[in-house]
């Protein structure tokens, strides 16, 4: 059936409309895939271009610190601190790009636990170089721990960038899949409305009209797709593809910002080019053809920015092909690398100092596998000094360079090295090329050279030195074999006055090792007022050849090591040296010599000084049958006697009556010639008749032989000390017999007390069980509070009796175990509250002597308190500890409660004081005033320390 023509126009204006419908969804969703596929193609080139700004950043500040460790500058660590601000917020922004991707979050996690690692190692690098000096921070250094978390880092920024790359060529291909449906399904629809145009021309214009619909509708995707590639560090451009050559097709907004250059002139094609560094530009074009052979192409090169500085870019860009593989776009992005490539600029150079470091030392240098003993790399003075060319060296090792007798203990040397992680040094034997052994001085380092551990080596040769001094210490011994066994100092010294030998009789005398003495001036030997003349004699002779005392026996004071200055005679030689002149001195202390002239005069002199001068002590002489023979002026003002009156009168008229008449005089005697010394205290009289408590001293005075010759006797007024000592007895009566009255009288009133206040108790109680009905609420409310204040008045009382009780009761020494008293208290704080969480900390085995009884109540009042001022801490922590205390051992519980202030301390141990209210903590403010009762019953005390909110600690000792 043939349609009309209005049908028909109407059946194909459905058929343009349903077609133009159809390929306008299709179009907009290709379309909104591809904004998507390009917006994650631009996300993973951010996260890449973040994971190179990490790793720079840490190579930066691995660098700047190399070069703080060498020159000392501390300019060099601008980079370190750099890196360190930039890099916490560097990694947040990657786990937020990172955030859909669980693989990268663990690499990610991994590297935010390394990268500190690496910067608490360069900063004990730095602070080394600080405090030790550049030594000890090259030894930080070359220990090759920061390598390997380098290389752990480095690991892991190629593994995300590798996962990066992955994601960006999978999303590339997704791109451009999006890209061929959008043209396919435009070409189709547009075919096909062409087609139906001529029939429905009607269709065609509204068509348009839904396609400009569609396009407004993704104006806000695209817009969306600008803004983020316009933020990005990233420049993301486009090519299209003709045959081999290339012409712009986009750029993102964001080459302003990076190249200083606006869009339009990004786009020009010459402009690439033209910017391109001339010594990058034949390199960069060389590499051009990889891309269209793989596909892509990574390449790095420097680029002209609008200030007319070269920046170092990094070029990474994927080739688009169509379906039948023929290349249409390339799509790519630039990144800023050239903080990047300064840093790597900077290593190299610091490694090429180092390189010339070595390579330019005058002293032989090395460094060998301490696993393989292979030489690793020689310098040009080791190859001129043994003789091997540089290739030998590297092909032996330092086995080879030994005689074989020192083989074992080289290796055994390295062993011990390689076991200790230090590096073996001294003295050894080598042998050259050609033979020739010599000895020489090593000084090693560890470090790792190629990943290896190694050890640098310098050696110096001090095989004439060793002859030398060989040759010295054979002549030396032979003076010493006669020097060493005198008895007599014998001393020699240079022209310039320093000495130059010190026999052991030197060191015996003077006190100074031969070790110390040697190189030292004479001069040391003299007191100070006679080293000038000492220096202008030596110069006189050495001027002149007059000698005050070359060639004499002379007598002159000497010094000793500890300053003490001695009399000693002095033989003193000179000879030659060559044509320099030497001395040698012969030295004998006279010490005893001297010491026995001046011993009867100072003896005399002390005596004298002694007897005459003391006037708190009586002291006399006795003949052998007790009468008076010297008399000094302390005797005459204690017994009031002066020396005429008293000299040739028996010592018998200073006792009292009754204790001469019971021969207490002769006894005293008696004993002291029988044990060498008699001492009492006893009364005595005076010459006027009074009475004095005194200490009294005789002893037997002998000579050499044992002769009796008298009685030294010293008396002692003690008469004031004897009444102070009995006032304070009877105070102490006194206050103990007071103190008993008070507490008696505690203990009565506390007792009778209880009696009414039970009654108050039991009648108030029976009242809120039996009329609580009758009584309205204020009558209730009242009735509660007398309640309460009894109760309270019967623990206060509790209290009191409890205080007597400690005060009253006998001590009973035993040993104690303060730990376990401890432990047992808070065992039992947790079964009434069972439900606290409470960290208890206490020193094991803490013993001392005590009464076990009042020790526990000690504790238990102290921890109950810790217990009941944490109860609003979270964590709760108290401790029992020991410590030092103004060199005493106190006993402490520590808490981390409420504390008090310490202005009120005074107040802590006097009962009823409290520092807190009853409404914030319970107690009667008795419980640290039995603490002090105890404690000073047991001969100690007891202090407080706290700050409000900062918890207390209470001290005592025992």
């Amino acid at each position: 059936m043939t349609l009309p023509l209005e049908r028909k126009i109407q059946v194909g204006f459905g058929l343009a409309l349903a077609i133009v419908l159809v390929v306008g969804a299709a179009a907009l969703r290709s379309t909104t895939a591809t904004v998507e596929s390009a917006g994650w193609v631009a996300h993973t080139l951010q996260v890449r271009a973040d994971l190179e700004a990490a790793f720079a950043a840490v190579i930066d500040a691995e660098t700047g610190v190399r070069g703080y460790v060498i020159a000392g500058d501390s300019a060099y660590l601008v980079p370190y601190d750099s890196a360190r601000a930039t890099l916490r917020p560097l990694l947040a922004q990657l786990g937020t790009l990172t955030s859909d991707n669980a693989a990268q979050q663990a690499r990610l996690d991994s590297l935010k636990r390394l990268i500190p690692l690496r910067f608490e190692r360069l900063q004990r690098t730095i602070d080394a170089r600080r405090t030790e000096g550049a030594v000890a921070a090259g030894r930080a250094i070359v220990t090759g721990q920061g390598k390997v978390l380098t290389d752990r880092i480095r690991e892991l920024i190629a593994r995300m960038r590798d996962e990066e790359a992955r994601l960006l060529a999978r999303r590339s291909a997704t791109l451009a899949a999006r890209t061929r449906e959008v043209r396919i399904a435009v070409a189709g629809g547009t075919l096909l409305t062409l087609g139906l145009a001529v029939v429905a021309s009607v269709l065609v214009g509204r068509e348009r009209g839904r396609r400009r619909h569609a396009e407004a509708a993704l104006r806000p995707t695209q817009a969306r797709l600008e803004h983020v590639v316009a933020s990005s560090t990233v420049v993301i451009y486009g090519n299209e593809v003709t045959g081999s050559s290339f012409s712009p097709s986009w750029v993102s907004e964001n080459v302003t910002r990076l190249t200083g250059y606006d869009v339009a002139a990004a786009l020009d094609p010459a402009w690439w080019l033209e910017h391109l560094h001339p010594d990058d530009r034949t390199r960069v074009l060389a590499e051009v053809p990889a891309l269209f052979s793989h596909d892509r192409l990574t390449t790095e090169y420097r680029f002209r920015h609008a200030d007319g500085s070269y920046r170092w870019v990094r070029d990474e860009c994927r080739l688009l092909r169509d379906a039948s593989g023929t290349p249409r776009e390339v799509v790519g992005a630039w990144m800023d690398i050239t903080e990047h490539q300064r840093a790597q600029q900077a290593l190299r150079e610091s490694e090429e100092r180092h390189r010339l470091l070595f390579e330019r030392n005058p002293l032989p240098a090395w460094v060998f596998d301490v696993e393989t003993l292979k030489f690793l790399a020689v310098n040009e003075a080791a190859v001129s000094s043994y003789g091997y060319s540089r290739e030998e060296f590297l092909a032996i090792t330092i086995d080879d360079i030994r005689p074989p007798e020192d083989v074992a203990a080289l290796r055994a040397a390295v062993a011990r090295t390689v076991a200790g992680g230090g590096a073996a040094g001294g003295t050894w034997r080598h042998r050259k090329k050609d033979g020739t052994v010599i000895e020489v001085e090593i000084t090693a380092h560890p470090l790792m050279y190629g990943g290896r551990r190694a050890e640098l080596v310098l050696a110096q040769d001090i095989t004439e030195r060793q002859r030398a001094e060989h040759a010295l210490r054979a002549s030396e011994e032979r003076f010493r074999a006669l020097a060493v066994s005198a008895n007599d100092a014998i001393v020699s010294a240079d022209s310039h006055g320093r000495i130059t030998y010190f026999n052991p009789g030197a060191e015996r005398l003077f006190g100074y090792a031969a070790t110390e003495a040697t190189g030292q001036p004479l001069t040391i030997l003299m007191p100070e007022r006679f080293r000038e003349a000492h220096r202008a004699g030596l110069a006189r002779y050495l001027a002149t050849g007059e000698a005050h005392v070359v060639g004499k026996t002379v007598e002159l004071a000497g010094r000793n090591k500890d300053g003490r200055e001695f009399p000693l005679e002095l033989s003193l030689a000179s000879w030659k040296l060559g044509s320099d002149v030497a001395f040698t001195g012969v030295l004998r202390d006279i010490t005893e010599r001297v010491r026995a002239a001046e011993a009867l005069r100072v003896s005399e002199e002390r005596f004298r000084l002694l007897v005459g001068n003391v006037r708190d002590y009586a002291i006399y002489m006795l003949d052998p049958t007790g009468h008076v023979v010297s008399w000094n002026r302390g005797a005459e003002q204690i017994k009031g006697y002066t020396a005429e009156e008293i000299i040739g009168q028996h010592f018998s008229r200073f006792y009292t009556p009754e204790d001469a008449a019971a021969g207490k005089p002769a006894a005293a005697l008696q004993a002291a010639t029988t044990t060498g010394r008699y001492e009492e205290e006893n009364w005595r009289v005076r010459k006027d008749g009074s009475r004095l408590w005194a200490n009294v001293v005789v002893t037997a005075v002998r000579d050499e032989r044992g002769t009796l010759l008298g009685f030294a006797k010293v008396t002692r007024d003690l008469s004031e000390r004897r009444r102070a000592e009995a006032e304070i007895q009877a105070r102490t009566a006194q206050l103990e017999a007071a103190n008993k009255e008070l507490e008696a009288f505690s203990y009565s009133v506390s007792h009778d007390l209880r009696a009414p206040l039970r009654s108050i108790d039991g009648f108030s109680q029976a009242l809120q069980e039996d009329y609580t009905a009758r009584l309205d609420e204020e009558g209730r409310s009242h009735l509660r509070r007398v309640r309460a204040a009894t109760q309270r008045m019967a623990h206060l009382i509790d209290d009191l009796l409890h205080l007597a009780r400690v005060s009253r009761a006998e001590l009973k020494s035993a040993p104690v175990d303060l730990s376990a008293l401890a432990q047992g208290v808070v065992a039992e704080l947790r079964q009434r509250e069972p439900r606290r969480a409470v960290e208890f900390v206490c020193v094991d085995q803490t013993r001392v002597r005590g009464d076990p009884t009042l020790l526990r109540v000690v504790l238990e009042n102290l921890l109950g308190n810790a217990w009941k001022f944490t109860a609003q801490r979270r964590p709760a922590r108290i401790e029992f500890g020991v410590s030092q205390q103004d060199g005493a051992t106190a006993y402490f519980v520590r808490d981390n409660g409420a504390g008090f202030d310490m202005t009120y301390a005074d107040k802590l141990f006097g009962a009823f004081q409290r520092l807190h209210s009853a409404k914030e903590f319970e107690g009667t403010g008795i419980g640290l005033a039995t603490v002090q009762r105890i404690i000073h019953r047991h001969g100690g005390r007891v202090w407080a320390e706290s700050a409000v909110d900062q918890g207390a600690t209470f001290y005592f000792t025992v």
